[in-house]
């Protein structure tokens, strides 16, 4: 078996490994509750806007992640935007490696996802805090 390995994917090769990642992006967004949809991230992406990293092993891409980098008032943050894929142990340590000197490249300050209570789970080891929940309530109409 070989290495599991990461990779930025250059805006102008988005096209070429959409097909590929689309249906890890697809198992993401349907966790928005309707507020996106994998043609929504996919022209984020063609627009230079997000970026797309993947996790591969030899042409295998076993999973990838969507992040914008966002500017806030006092500080700039690396919003993690989308995950999905397989075996994510498997390439979880290297693709955060890659993601942090990216962030700091772009002197990002900190990481920033919202997320499902798993994805806590999943990083508290590496100091992940609840800094506020994302909670939606229906509108309803009369």
């Amino acid at each position: 078996m070989s290495e599991v390995l990461v990779s930025a994917v250059p805006t102008e090769h988005v096209s070429a490994l959409w097909p590929v990642v689309e249906n890890y992006v697809a198992s993401a967004v349907g966790h928005t509750r309707g507020c996106y949809n994998p043609e929504d991230v996919y022209q984020q992406l063609l627009g230079g806007t997000h970026h797309l990293w993947i996790a591969f092993e030899g042409t295998d891409i076993k999973g990838c992640v969507v992040t914008q980098v966002l500017q806030y008032p006092r500080k700039k943050v690396l919003g993690c935007y989308m995950a999905g894929g397989t075996d994510f142990a498997s390439w979880k340590t290297s693709m955060m490696a890659l993601l942090s000197k990216f962030a700091i490249d772009n002197d990002c300050e900190c990481f920033e996802a919202t997320g499902r209570p798993g994805w806590l789970r999943m990083f508290k080891n590496e100091g992940c805090e609840v800094v506020w929940q994302t909670c939606q309530l229906p509108i309803t109409r009369s």
